[in-house]
């Protein structure tokens, strides 16, 4: 699966960063002092066993993220409403048009 490296926003170049895992066991977060945005590859569950994510976890992470910067970028609430469903309906979208075909990892 293709994923980009970073993209721009009101002329601001935001980064994303793929990693291993998140410290605080999160799959994604969104930086607006360095315009960086993190989707981690794994999360642990509450025993601590890690769990790599599947390829859809990832896009849906990393759209999640994304609506993130264009709220806070419009002036928007910074809310986590507005991100997951937004994410949710970009992933239904590119399934139901054929854009993103069945995931690999699955």
């Amino acid at each position: 699966m293709f994923l980009p490296e970073k993209f721009t926003i009101n002329t601001q170049t935001i980064t994303i960063t793929y990693v291993d895992k998140i410290e605080t066991n999160r799959f994604g977060d969104f930086n607006s002092i360095t315009n960086e945005i993190r989707i981690a590859k794994g999360v642990k569950d509450e025993d601590g066993e890690y769990h790599e994510l599947k390829d859809e976890q990832i896009l849906n992470t990393l759209f999640h993220e994304i609506f993130h910067a264009w709220q806070f970028y419009s002036g928007h609430e910074m809310n986590e409403d507005e991100p997951c469903t937004y994410a949710s309906y970009m992933i239904e979208f590119l399934r139901s048009t054929g854009l993103l075909l069945k995931e690999t990892n699955e």
